[in-house]
């Protein structure tokens, strides 16, 4: 081999023929760094930007196209898909990298095999195909998926953390949601309005800065077997038997409602939370043996099958305690109750007759 001054190089090879590499005729693979905001209205837009592996600014994509592909583009700060009607295809096949937003409405396929990170938001929203995202390591900002109604599959097998939001709304055909990495969201991770949802499982995840919701979905497996904390967290399924957070410690709330299947509730070390579980009627036991504090309400009501309650460490309710309408509730034991901030009701609980705690046994039920 023999280089040339002009930087390219002469390749000999044994039958005399011979071949110039790197030749500075040939075009370049990149066009130069692209800076400010890019409009894409028409095809033409499309193929100006045939060899842009950067974009220093925005890329925003008009209504009107069928198919979009920038085959060279590696990062862009922000890219925003307008409104779409007819948008088929978003390629983007070499992106890696977005420093701000990257925002999708109704586009029906997007394709970003390589992206591993999003500085700012992901939202992708009115897609009628599974979005893959193979790559995706880290979103900065939220991470939402909403109002896809085709949509049957979500895969973030590299999904590492979510410095927002996480949330996975109205994907009306979407059966299951595997988030394997995970360990924190920063902010709220809702799973809500999914009416195909039956099992979701983010074995990883500790830690939800705000609330966790999963409600009006036919869910039949939660599984959040790492969770520590969390803000509230709202349950209301149809179809879930368990709902076991075993190394749960603190919750703002754990609300659970309207859950007709639910039969079995573990949360062995809560120590803290409000409790608000109301109208589960399979639910046939509820015990708290760690719970110490129960910031604002504790509330037990119209359970149709809980034959007893218990919270054997409980010393305080903050707000008002209230235990009503859980017909066949025979036993109710807060032995350690020293405080409540509030009032204490337990009423229309026909069939209770063993109270335990020398703050509930002059009340209501217990006093008769």
């Amino acid at each position: 081999m023999v280089e040339n001054a002009d930087g390219s190089a002469t390749i000999t090879c044994a039958d005399g023929t011979s071949a110039t590499v790197g030749d500075p005729a040939d075009e370049e693979l990149c066009g130069p760094v692209v800076q400010g905001i890019v409009t894409i209205e028409s095809s033409l837009d499309v193929e100006a930007l045939a060899r842009t592996c950067e974009v220093d600014g925005v890329i925003i994509v008009k209504p009107g196209l069928t198919a979009v592909s920038l085959p060279a583009l590696t990062t862009a700060g922000n890219i925003i898909v307008e409104q779409q009607a007819t948008l088929v295809l978003l390629d983007l096949p070499a992106l890696v990298a977005v420093g701000g937003n990257l925002t999708a409405n109704n586009v029906s396929r997007m394709s970003v095999p390589q992206l591993s990170s999003v500085a700012g938001n992901f939202t992708f929203i009115g897609g009628d195909t599974p979005l893959l995202l193979p790559s995706l390591e880290t979103v900065g900002g939220s991470f939402e998926v909403e109002d896809n109604d085709d949509f049957t599959e979500l895969a973030l097998p590299l999904l590492q953390s979510v410095g927002g939001d996480l949330i996975i709304e109205r994907n009306a055909a979407l059966t299951a949601v595997v988030l394997p990495n995970p360990r924190s969201v920063t902010g709220e991770l809702s799973l809500n309005e999914n009416s195909d949802l039956s099992s979701a499982s983010l074995p990883a995840l500790r830690d939800v800065g705000n609330d966790v919701r999963v409600n009006d979905t036919p869910l039949a497996t939660l599984q959040l077997p790492q969770l520590l904390t969390a803000g509230a967290i709202s349950v209301s399924v149809t179809q879930l038997n368990a709902l076991s957070l075993p190394l749960l410690t603190h919750a703002d709330q754990i609300g659970g409602s309207d859950n007709i299947a639910l039969t079995s509730v573990d949360f062995p070390r809560l120590t803290t939370s409000s409790i608000v579980l109301v109208r589960n009627h399979a639910l046939t036991s509820l015990s708290l043996p760690a719970l110490t504090l129960c910031r604002r309400n504790l509330f037990i009501n119209d359970n149709e099958g809980l034959t007893f309650f218990e919270a054997p460490l409980l010393t305080t309710v903050e707000d008002l305690l209230v235990v009503s309408a859980n017909p066949v509730m025979e036993r109710l034991s807060l032995p350690a109750l020293a405080a409540v901030g509030g009032s204490i009701t337990i009423r229309s609980n026909d069939a209770l007759s063993n109270c335990t705690g020398a703050l509930i046994e002059p009340v209501g039920d217990c006093a008769n």
